[in-house]
Parts: C-alpha cells; sequence; structure tokens
C-alpha cells in the first residue's frame, strides 16, 4: 500500500466535481469552485502523460491563478509522479 505524506494530501477536483455542478453549462461555477479549492493549498502539480502536457484553458486559468498568488507550480509527468510515490513508500 502506498501512503501519501499528511502535508502532500492530494486534491482532484476533476474526478468529483461533476456530482455539483455541469461544467458545460456551468463551466465559470466549476472553475470558481476548483480556484477556491485551489486557494487552500500550497502547490499546483500539473501531472502529465508522455514528453509534455497538454494545458487546457481551464488549466492555464488554474496555472495562472496559482502563480499569481504565489502558489508553487510544479509540471510533473506521471512517471516522474511514479517514481516519486515509490520513493516515498520506503
Amino acid at each position: 500500500m502506498r501512503r501519501i505524506s499528511p502535508s502532500k494530501t492530494p486534491v482532484a477536483p476533476q474526478i468529483f466535481l461533476h456530482h455539483f455542478v455541469d461544467e458545460n453549462t456551468e463551466q465559470r461555477v466549476a472553475m470558481r469552485m476548483c480556484i477556491d479549492l485551489l486557494d487552500a493549498c500550497s502547490e499546483l502539480r500539473v501531472c502529465y502523460f508522455g514528453d509534455h502536457p497538454m494545458i487546457t484553458p481551464g488549466m492555464m486559468e488554474e496555472i495562472s491563478n496559482a502563480a499569481l498568488q504565489g502558489i508553487q507550480v510544479t509540471f510533473l509527468s506521471m512517471d516522474q509522479l511514479k517514481k516519486e510515490l515509490e520513493d516515498d513508500d520506503v
């Protein structure tokens, strides 16, 4: 079992947000909820598959908001994330 440090609790609104708002018709409400969650974070991790992240307009808004607030933004491939989790599981 992999453990995650309490200081690195993951928050992934894209997994549960659709239960509260319809992102197709309430995109601004959904983004506001994401930004509100981001306000409570010390780091934004942009995880991606392959060699380069594919940044959507919504992701760019979150990244920009984080940068403006002084929140660390880290780009991490899924391979890098997997290695980090394995290293933490010692």
